[in-house]
């Protein structure tokens, strides 16, 4: 479901380009090398990281390598182009520091609370973003206070049980997560409650448009860890 996710999101990127470029009505045998790097170079303006491009343009050239097969093409355009060069990121985040823990917890009390929760999620708790965005209601019991994550959303396939410490409960009790219904996911649709799962990517994104855009603190949301 995560790699369908992915797929789908590279595609919707990708047609919307051709969309905006007014290259949609070119027959799929007409799109070349010199086309495909024109939508690469204006991924790079957006600001988004090579390894993320890398991975987007080659989900593409995966269903063209398909429509290759189907079509008889005589070649993969996505193949014809150099992939960007990637930086060697370590395992390693850097902690933030207390200062910058109350600098955004702060600013994300103004501007987007729900990131807050999810900052403080990940603070307390030590969930990953792919266990929280499938939390649903029903996983929250806020008399013992505790969160329980199913198996198949946990790093290590055990369902585990987290404690809810007191500033965690706060927050939860403060954006209603427990007036949810049972089977609401806590983040759906621009990080709010709702009934459609999101992909972990929502996270990562929103974290780095009002923290390291934003506030300018340039570290991961998962450095809260």
């Amino acid at each position: 479901p995560d790699s369908a996710r992915s797929y789908n999101s590279s595609i919707r990127l990708f047609n919307a380009w051709l969309n905006e470029q007014q290259y949609a009505h070119l027959d799929v045998r007409d799109l070349t090398p010199a086309i495909v790097q024109q939508y690469i170079d204006q991924l790079i303006t957006k600001g988004k990281s090579f390894t993320t491009i890398n991975n987007d343009v080659g989900r593409v050239g995966t269903v063209f390598e398909r429509i290759k097969k189907m079509y008889r093409l005589q070649y993969n355009p996505f193949h014809e182009v150099d992939r960007l060069p990637e930086k060697k990121e370590s395992n390693y985040y850097e902690a933030l520091t207390d200062k910058e823990l109350i600098t955004i917890s702060d600013a994300l009390h103004t501007t987007n609370p729900r990131l807050r929760l999810v900052m403080f999620l990940v603070y307390y708790a030590y969930l990953r973003p792919k266990s929280i965005v499938r939390l649903k209601r029903k996983h929250f019991d806020f008399d013992k206070r505790t969160i329980i994550v199913e198996p198949e959303d946990h790093k290590n396939k055990k369902a585990t049980l987290k404690q809810i410490l007191k500033p965690l409960y706060d927050a939860l009790i403060e954006e209603k997560v427990n007036k949810l219904p049972p089977d609401h996911y806590v983040f759906s649709k621009d990080l709010h409650s709702g009934t459609i799962a999101i992909h972990r990517q929502r996270l990562t994104d929103a974290w780095k448009q009002y923290v390291i855009d934003g506030l300018k603190i340039n570290k991961k949301l998962y450095a809260n860890k």
